[in-house]
């Protein structure tokens, strides 16, 4: 339905006994600006299929972060925020005395300091290679990218690794 060539659409509806080049050419230039608009909404009808055939899901808002900075080697990751469980020995009010494990039984225990379990702030973190040395206008527009793929609920920040 889309694919339309003015040229053609306009040489179909010229009579056959006034298909001469002078007024072909003529008619051609006439038509130049539909032609033109045409091709720019094919272009941003194309553009707006990408965009509507990307999600917040994390592999589709990595490939549209990827064809935009780094087509070609693809290093642009978004990485979830891994929390460290909290370990309770018990209540305060219970003031018992801690034993972590017997010397004899070996296990190690891995003991958090509160920073690394506690909320950061955001959900995900976009890292992008700091080798691309991208501009304080290509930075915003990785933001404005990612604010507009992600769900609204979701927080973030950008890491040049």
């Amino acid at each position: 339905m889309f694919d339309f060539n003015v040229y053609k659409f306009v040489l179909w509806l010229i009579p056959v006994y006034l298909r001469k080049a002078a007024h072909w050419a003529w008619l051609k230039s006439l038509h130049a600006p539909v032609a033109w608009l045409h091709t720019r909404f094919d272009i941003n009808r194309k553009a707006n299929i990408y965009k509507l055939g990307i999600t917040p899901q994390v592999v589709y808002m990595e490939k549209a972060l990827n064809d935009r900075f780094d087509l070609t080697l693809r290093r642009i990751v978004i990485i979830d925020v891994a929390y460290a469980t909290p370990i309770f020995f018990y209540q305060e009010a219970e003031n018992n005395d801690v034993y972590l494990y017997q010397e004899i039984e070996g296990n190690d225990v891995y003991i958090y300091q509160p920073g690394e379990y506690e909320d950061q702030g955001f959900d995900f973190v976009v890292q992008y290679p700091a080798i691309l040395a991208l501009t304080a206008s290509e930075l915003n527009e990785m933001k404005a990218m990612v604010n507009f793929y992600k769900m609204v609920s979701k927080t973030y920040y950008l890491e040049a690794v």
